[in-house]
């Protein structure tokens, strides 16, 4: 969030309260100052004034200069107030001009990734070695020190500037909603709170005893942290990081421990911080992926469910004539019924058994008109994509009764055969019945286009796979051409030159969601012969696996 969130009275209570806690986090650091060099190598203060000139650019640049001159004037004054000046302004300047050139890099931590955290880390360093080498300058003009002891103030004011950015500066990124702070400490509860504990208590253990060698039992301090990156991300590393060094420079003070060997056990701290952000943000990364690769799942299912309606309405409209002729046949008869009925009812003499057969006559006519809108209303709507253990005999003869109409203005005969006593099998009535009317239909056209004057469609089930019904739809049609067969199943792809080619993907797609497997059989002799597979319902009830 960038200051122009907060308003000039927010500014007027947020300034004096940065500039005591830049006072503050100074003060806690003079703890291990080194007495020959006047540098520190815990500098919480660095990543402050990084946070503060992140958000505001330039314009905070003189403040942070001028606080920063008023801690050196009293904690660690230079030569004279001169030199100890340009010291505050270099290291202030050159902070900012890295920070500024570099922007992108320091806020690419609010959406963490292992490129972005690599960036940070590059840039944190590129910002330390900048004011260091700066301030080694004025160093050499300022003091009358050796060379190695400015190489060692550099050092340690590089050790303390890189550990204070690494662990301050993304805590402060979200200023000042702190979300990514508040979120972890929401989410804290009992595992959360159980492995900082466990954190300070380890810090105590390795840096608390005087018989332990810190060195070697550092790696200790790892596990918690790496467990909390691993738990809470970046947010969870970067306050580990944070703990583990407050309680390591606390513990150490207590003990009076020597500043040259704090400086190096910070070297340790340095890595420690790193390894921690570099994971918290990998796990970030993955879980940002997981979700958006959820969301784009969902979003691809409902696009795949649009597409596959606007698909079945698209079939529908090519057999609405031949539909419409099927309804027109029992109406008509319908009506005929009704009319002589009608002359019955009119004349003296009425012949009772006639008017019932009339009405019985006109009633299964009507039945057979609601039946076939029944199937076509089925056919048509959404629902939802729910398996049941389905009969596909009679899908099959429902799928037939609605192209019976195209089938019989084609003159094509049509024979359904190895169902008797097939399993049920688990499946959407609606979408199988879409491959099923697909496959029929091309067949139909592929019969039309040859020219063939007595076409014939076979429907027939086939038991060879165990757990699976396979079901094949062969027409005696010209076949397809094999540069075609390649692409037979590829999206946007037609022999047809009003199809779209989305027919047979779909009806992949659709068989491969229900565990099958859609496949054109190259080796049919005759015609073409498409192939799907279904599992039996009573094998997925079992929980058996595909065969």
């Amino acid at each position: 969030m960038r200051r122009e969130a907060l308003t000039a009275a927010d500014w007027w209570i947020l300034t004096p309260a940065f500039l005591a806690l830049y006072m503050f986090t100074y003060w806690t650091s003079d703890v291990f100052r080194l007495a020959e060099t006047g540098s520190t190598p815990w500098n919480p203060e660095a990543g402050l004034a990084l946070a503060a000139i992140y958000f505001t650019g330039w314009r905070s640049v003189p403040l942070l200069g001028a606080i920063h001159f008023l801690c050196l004037a009293i904690w660690a004054p230079f030569s004279t107030p001169v030199w100890t000046l340009m010291i505050a302004t270099g290291h202030t300047t050159a902070m900012a001009g890295v920070i500024l050139m570099a922007r992108e890099h320091f806020g690419g931590l609010a959406r963490p990734g292992s490129t972005a955290a690599a960036r940070f880390v590059l840039a944190a360093l590129a910002a330390t070695a900048a004011s260091a080498v700066l301030q080694m300058a004025i160093a050499v003009f300022a003091t009358d020190w050796s060379l190695y002891k400015i190489l060692r103030f550099g050092m340690t004011v590089s050790v303390g500037n890189m550990v204070g950015i690494v662990t301050v500066f993304p805590l402060l990124l979200h200023f000042p909603a702190f979300r990514n702070v508040t979120g972890f400490l929401r989410n804290a509860w009992w595992g959360g709170t159980l492995l900082m504990t466990l954190l300070i208590v380890t810090c105590v253990a390795v840096f608390g005893f005087p018989g332990l060698d810190q060195f070697k039992f550092f790696y200790l301090v790892f596990v918690p942290v790496i467990a909390m990156a691993l738990r809470d991300g970046t947010t969870g590393a970067v306050l580990a990081a944070l703990i583990a060094s407050g309680s390591m420079i606390l513990v150490l003070s207590i003990r009076d421990y020597n500043a040259g060997t704090v400086a190096e056990l910070q070297f340790l701290m340095i890595v420690l911080s790193v390894t921690g952000l570099v994971l918290g943000a990998v796990i970030d990364e993955r879980q940002r992926l997981h979700l958006e690769s959820v969301e784009y799942l969902t979003r691809l299912r409902d696009s795949e469910d649009a597409l596959m309606r606007a698909s079945r309405i698209s079939l529908a409209s090519e057999m609405v004539a031949a539909v419409s002729h099927e309804l027109a046949q029992p109406l008509s008869a319908a009506r005929s019924h009704v009319r002589a009925l009608k002359r019955r009812l009119e004349q003296p003499r009425r012949d009772r058994a006639k008017d019932v057969a009339d009405i019985d006559a006109a009633v299964v006519q009507i039945d057979s008109a609601a039946s076939t809108i029944r199937d076509m209303r089925e056919f048509l709507r959404r629902g939802e994509a729910e398996r049941t253990p389905l009969q596909l005999e009679q899908l099959v003869r429902t799928a037939i009764d609605l192209m019976g109409p195209e089938l019989r203005r084609g003159n094509i005969l049509i024979h359904i055969n190895g169902f008797d006593g097939l399993p049920p099998v688990l499946a959407n009535r609606t979408q199988i019945a879409q491959v099923l009317l697909n496959l029929v239909r091309n067949a139909r056209d592929a019969i039309a286009e040859a020219g063939r004057p007595n076409g014939e469609i076979s429907i027939a089930a086939e038991r060879d796979r165990p757990g699976f019904a396979e079901i094949c739809v062969t027409d005696n049609g010209p076949g397809v051409s094999p540069h075609i067969g390649q692409n037979l199943f590829a999206p946007l792809k037609s022999t047809k030159p009003e199809g779209l080619g989305l027919g047979l993907s779909l009806c992949k797609s659709i068989i491969t969601n229900h565990g099958g497997e859609l496949w054109h059989d190259s080796a049919s002799r005759a015609g073409t012969r498409f192939c799907f597979t279904l599992p039996y319902a009573h094998n997925v009830t079992k929980g058996a696996g595909p065969a």
